[in-house]
């Protein structure tokens, strides 16, 4: 996996206010945060549930994360596919994959096997009554083309380059103007929520991808793989992203009219 860098934590930190959401569904008194990052969703539990015990696992505990650990009650340098290693049947009440599983998958050769492993793994180790968060990237469940418009037309270049770089499944993109370029819905938000990361993030965004499934697709497969049952789920375009990607592209549909963005991200909450 790449280095996580500071600046890397402080964007990842930013989307703070899209991640307060999922508090209000947390059950029982102790939470797994599942790829703990800068630190910042367990500093938000702490301050709006400060009875809640945190409990942090991450594949390798930045140094840039230290002065955030204070608010878990323990960390543990932990695969999220191996729970049950360190955390025992019944010590947590909550598991939250916020933004992990597409890395479980992006970083495992692009194993939808091993983010099935990372959700059994949570599952055996909560009771019954337990819940799974999960917070991630989505695809449209319409996966029509659609046009993207550069405003700076010498960016059409990066939509290629990432054509080519993009390891996890081929792309298809077709050039049309000096400023634009033609992408189904699906192909477009990878490259998209790539794109808005800017250049110093390129190297590391353009291994990962994000959506790993659409709505539908996302509930259908842990429904199948775990005796859940489905509490809530939200599909949504994240502020930031919007605003970010208003200034720099346009979106069209295959009729010509400006479109609104794909989601960004999926909120699913189950319950054992």
């Amino acid at each position: 996996m790449i280095a996580i860098t500071k600046k890397y934590l402080e964007q990842m930190n930013a989307s703070a206010n899209d991640k307060v959401q999922m508090i209000q569904y947390i059950a029982g008194d102790t939470v797994l945060d599942v790829g703990i990052g800068g630190g910042v969703l367990g500093k938000l539990i702490r301050s709006r549930k400060p009875c809640i015990n945190v409990i942090g696992v991450d594949k390798k505990i930045s140094s840039h994360t230290e002065d955030r650990l204070s608010f878990y009650h323990d960390v543990f340098e932990l695969d999220a596919r191996d729970l049950q290693k360190e955390i025992e049947v019944g010590e947590v009440d909550t598991v939250i994959f916020s933004s992990v599983l597409h890395e479980v998958f992006s970083y495992n050769g692009y194993s939808i096997e091993a983010v099935y492993e990372a959700l059994k793994s949570a599952y055996n180790i909560i009771p019954k009554g337990g819940r799974i968060i999960i917070r991630d990237g989505v695809k449209m469940e319409d996966n029509s083309k659609v046009l993207i418009k550069f405003k700076n037309p010498s960016d059409l270049q990066k939509a290629a380059q990432f054509a080519t770089d993009f390891k996890a499944r081929q792309i298809e993109l077709t050039i049309g103007d000096y400023d634009s370029v033609t992408m189904p819905m699906n192909d477009a938000m990878e490259f998209l929520y790539t794109y808005t990361w800017g250049d110093k993030d390129y190297e590391r965004e353009v291994k990962e991808q994000y959506g790993l499934f659409t709505p539908k697709e996302y509930i259908a497969a842990v429904k199948d793989l775990l005796d859940l049952e489905l509490v809530t789920y939200n599909h949504y375009l994240q502020e930031g992203h919007n605003r970010h990607l208003s200034r720099k592209v346009e979106l069209f549909d295959e009729e010509g009219r400006r479109t609104r963005f794909p989601d960004s991200n999926i909120l699913l909450v189950f319950q054992k």
